[in-house]
C-alpha cells in the first residue's frame, strides 16, 4: 500500500496518478461524480482550487477510485481531518455548554438531592468533523475510556480560577448530562442567576443533612446549607482534558 500523502500538493499529485491509471476515468468524469462542473477537478489537482476538498467529495472519490480515504488525505496537519479515514457512525460530535439553557437536548431542570431529573436526549452519531461549537470523539475511545458511547455527554470549558489546582483555565470538562441530581459526592456542572453555568464541588455531610457548595481554590468562599438545597443540576463531570 502506498504511504499517506504528506501535505495537499501531495494529495493532488496522488489524485492525480490515480485517476490516470483507472481505465475510462478522466477528470471531467471524477468531476460528475461529485456533481461539480466538468473543470473542478481539473482546477484543483492542477491551481490548486479549492486547496482542499470536502471531507464527502474525497470520500467519494476514494469509493470511486478503490483506494481507502487515507490515500486522499494529508498528514500530520493537526486537522480534524485526521478523523475523516473513520466510516459513517464512528464519530460522536460532543457539543459545548455555553449556558444553562444549552444542555444536550437543551433540556434543563430544577432538581433537588431527592428530585427526579428530567431525561435528556443523548448526543447523535455524527461524521460532521466542522461544526462549530463541538468536537468530534471516535466512538470506540470513548466506550474505552469512559465506558459509554457518548450518549448524555457534552463539553464545558473551564473559565477562570475557581476551581484550582483540580481544573485550570481553558481546561476541557467531559459532563454527563443525564445527571440531573446530586448522586454523591463530587463536580457538578450548575444553572446560575447569570445563565452562565458554574462548576462545584457539591459535599454531603455524613448524616446527610447538609450540603456544602464550594470551590476548590480556598480563595472562594464556601456555603453550607441544611438539605435539601435547591439546585439546577446540568449534570457531573466524569473527565478532563487537561493541557500540560
Amino acid at each position: 500500500m502506498l504511504k499517506e500523502p504528506q501535505d495537499d500538493e501531495e494529495v493532488r499529485r496522488r489524485l492525480d496518478g490515480l485517476i490516470r491509471a483507472r481505465p475510462g476515468a478522466s477528470y471531467a468524469a471524477a468531476s460528475r461524480l461529485l456533481g461539480r462542473n466538468h473543470a473542478y477537478i481539473q482546477q484543483y489537482i492542477r491551481r490548486g482550487q479549492p486547496r482542499r476538498l470536502s471531507l464527502e467529495d474525497t470520500r467519494r472519490l476514494a469509493q470511486w477510485l478503490d483506494v481507502p480515504v487515507s490515500q486522499l488525505l494529508p498528514r500530520g496537519d493537526g486537522s480534524d481531518w485526521r478523523f475523516a479515514a473513520l466510516n459513517p457512525g464512528d464519530l460522536v460530535l460532543l457539543t459545548f455548554i455555553d449556558s444553562a439553557d444549552e444542555t444536550v437536548g437543551n433540556q434543563t431542570g430544577r432538581s433537588t438531592i431527592a428530585g427526579k431529573a428530567p431525561e435528556p436526549a443523548p448526543n447523535r452519531a455524527n461524521t460532521s468533523v466542522s461544526e462549530s461549537g463541538a468536537l468530534p470523539f471516535p466512538r470506540n475511545h470513548l466506550e474505552h475510556w469512559l465506558g459509554r458511547a457518548g450518549e448524555y455527554l457534552a463539553l464545558f470549558r473551564v473559565d477562570g480560577d475557581a476551581m484550582c489546582p483540580t481544573l485550570l483555565q481553558d481546561d476541557l470538562v467531559l459532563i454527563d448530562t443525564s445527571v440531573r441530581r446530586v448522586a454523591g459526592d463530587g463536580l457538578y456542572l450548575l444553572g446560575m442567576d447569570t445563565r452562565t453555568p458554574v462548576l462545584r464541588r457539591l459535599t454531603l455531610s455524613p448524616c446527610g443533612r447538609e450540603m456544602t457548595v464550594a470551590c476548590d481554590n480556598p480563595a472562594y468562599r464556601r456555603w453550607t446549607r441544611p438539605a435539601p438545597v435547591h439546585l439546577t443540576i446540568l449534570g457531573r463531570a466524569i473527565a478532563c482534558l487537561h493541557r500540560l
